[in-house]
């Protein structure tokens, strides 16, 4: 069976090489020719291309540091009072499907076991948790640059995107849990 390709880290990839060349090209801009304009171009791009480093050493940080194995009923990742009526609210289930994923397969029950899933979620879950912190040390670079407006709207941007894909996790998570234990709770009992 061929592996399947996904367009989400395609994409990503070509972000962050655009934004790094982009970037490379507007500060040469900005050296030789001192377009003011061009050195705001760099600054967005860096960021950018930070941004989406950050978010290729974050999987397999949180990985290394956690293997995947997770307490799925720790105070960390069972669901709060709050979390049903934000979502209701924010209407999670309606965007949900529409927002891309990396690899939907890590989802997939054809190919994972129900706790399987749970635990591709708690990562994805820490994993987009762990960017949204990481999403404001580019605000660090004012120092050096002293452009604070538009480190921390890229921060702030980048950030927001990522508590996104925290909700899908929490609200989809207790779905596969009461699944995964109702066959625990029928392998228990034989039947």
């Amino acid at each position: 069976m061929a592996k399947r390709k996904y367009a989400t880290p395609i994409i990503m990839v070509i972000i962050m090489i655009m934004s790094i060349i982009g970037t490379i090209l507007s500060a040469y801009m900005y050296i030789q020719k001192h377009m003011q304009f061009a050195l705001y171009i760099s600054i967005v791009l860096g960021t950018i291309a930070l941004h989406f480093l950050i978010m290729y050493i974050s999987a397999p940080l949180v990985f290394l540091i956690f293997r995947k194995k997770f307490n799925y009923n720790s105070f960390w990742f069972i669901p709060k009072k709050f979390e049903n009526n934000l979502y209701k609210i924010i209407k999670v289930q309606k965007w949900k499907t529409k927002v891309p994923t990396y690899n939907s397969n890590e989802y997939s029950l054809k190919t994972h076991s129900e706790e399987e899933i749970i635990m591709n979620m708690c990562h994805a879950e820490i994993v987009h948790e762990v960017i949204f912190v990481a999403s404001y040390l580019p605000i660090i670079g004012g120092i050096f640059i002293s452009h604070w407006t538009i480190l921390v709207l890229t921060s702030f941007v980048f950030s927001c995107c990522h508590l996104i894909f925290v909700a899908i996790q929490r609200y989809n998570r207790p779905k596969i849990i009461r699944l995964y234990e109702r066959k625990k709770l029928r392998q228990m009992r034989g039947t």
